[in-house]
């Protein structure tokens, strides 16, 4: 299957480098390769990907043509390339606050990740145009689709079926969680899986209705894909997405869409098998407690948070009693922000995206709908995960900042 998964992801590159209509092709290069984990070179534990390597020449190539080619790129005081300086500045400095304080350096990789990401969006969000937004997506789509492809024959290896998941709650906790991690083929962890196809779901419903009706079909794929992923933050997630637009359709007494219909009434089937049956799953079951220790560590270190990073290293000092599961990581991105950064990173992590949603309600008349719902119910999945330096949020962050930006910058004058 890994053959064919390769000769599959070669086929789609050599499309993009003999398709003269396709530009930034580099750009392209990294989305197809995003969700997959080909590692180059490990140095001291520390993998080297291809995306890294794909990240870097995007990034060389960037200041490149700043210096030869500067009348070629546009720079704008946007509210997003002000984000991103502030929010990289914020972070550094709370690095080195802490580096005095603690005298930690375990958290240097952590840093370089977070910043390298965020310097990746920056120079995407520059050389990336407006027009070319819509190849991005369709090449996303074609990649999220191998994923589930992958994921579903790995089940089939392991001698299991699709069945399987009518059964969910007579398996053990040991059973579905052997379940949940044969089925995350390329990511390591099935809760960051489910949040690539959380995206990948909107943006194919995005397509279905801007591009080709086709895409309903890549939507169901990537549906089914966080079905089989098993994670409840996903199901929570598109719950979640699906009821606000039930409640604004009826409100405002918009067209109602049979596709929502369809998705409203799945989600709350998904949702009662999978969620209220966890009533042994510790797992579940801890993240109080692991809130609990993030809320008592964000008021002890309010202002810069205790360094990106540095959590994991303190967790136990703010531990009070017996935790159900000791597990050094807050699983909520918010609290995991708050906690490392400080209030002023959140504070300003949150004001952004409000912005982002409030442009595409009062100034793209929805154009942009699924995609921002992408966006929102990857963050309401972050109240139960946390991946602050995750490649393919901040990358999707990045094209809902052009197409958004570019429809309501008068809403920042």
């Amino acid at each position: 299957m890994d053959n064919l998964i390769f000769l599959l992801i070669t086929l789609l590159l050599i499309s993009v480098v003999f398709n003269n209509k396709i530009s930034n092709k580099i750009i392209l290069f990294y989305v197809i390769l995003l969700p997959f984990r080909f590692e180059l070179i490990s140095l001291n534990g520390v993998d080297i990907r291809i995306t890294d390597f794909i990240s870097f020449l995007i990034i060389i190539r960037f200041f490149l043509k700043r210096i030869f080619y500067p009348i070629g790129i546009i720079y704008k005081k946007d509210s997003f390339s002000n984000f991103i300086l502030f929010f990289s500045a914020v972070i550094t400095i709370s690095f080195f606050l802490n580096l005095i304080k603690f005298g930690y350096l375990g958290n240097v990789i952590d840093l370089f990740r977070i910043l390298f990401v965020l310097l990746l969006s920056y120079t995407v969000y520059f050389d990336l145009n407006l027009k070319n937004i819509n190849q991005i997506l369709i090449y996303w789509v074609y990649t999220s689709t191998l994923t589930v492809l992958a994921s579903i024959f790995n089940l089939y290896q392991f001698g299991l079926s699709l069945n399987i998941f009518l059964y969910i709650n007579d398996l053990s906790v040991q059973d579905f969680y052997f379940l949940k991690f044969i089925t995350s083929t390329f990511f390591e962890d099935p809760n960051n899986l489910a949040s690539y196809l959380l995206l990948s779901l909107f943006i194919s419903l995005h397509l279905s209705f801007k591009i080709n009706k086709l895409f309903f079909f890549t939507a169901f794929l990537n549906f089914l894909g966080i079905m089989i992923s098993l994670s409840r933050s996903a199901y929570l997630a598109i719950t979640f997405f699906i009821l606000f637009n039930f409640l604004f359709l009826v409100i405002f007494k918009k067209r109602f869409n049979l596709i929502k219909t369809i998705l409203f009434f799945s989600s709350l089937i998904f949702t009662y098998f999978f969620i209220f049956n966890t009533s042994n799953d510790n797992s579940a079951l801890s993240r109080l407690e692991l809130w609990g220790v993030g809320v008592r560590m964000l008021f002890d270190n309010f202002l810069f948070g205790v360094g990106i990073g540095n959590s994991k290293f303190l967790f136990s000092n703010y531990v009070i009693g017996n935790l159900i599961i000791y597990n050094p990581y807050f699983h909520n991105l918010y609290l995991n922000i708050a906690s490392e950064l400080g209030i002023i990173s959140l504070f300003s992590f949150v004001y952004f995206i409000f912005k982002l949603i409030k442009i595409d309600i009062f100034f793209t008349n929805y154009l942009n709908h699924f995609l921002v719902g992408g966006l929102i119910s990857f963050l309401i999945q972050s109240t139960a995960v946390e991946y602050t330096a995750s490649r393919h949020f901040w990358f999707y962050f990045t094209i809902i900042s052009i197409i958004n930006l570019n429809y309501g910058e008068n809403f920042y004058d």
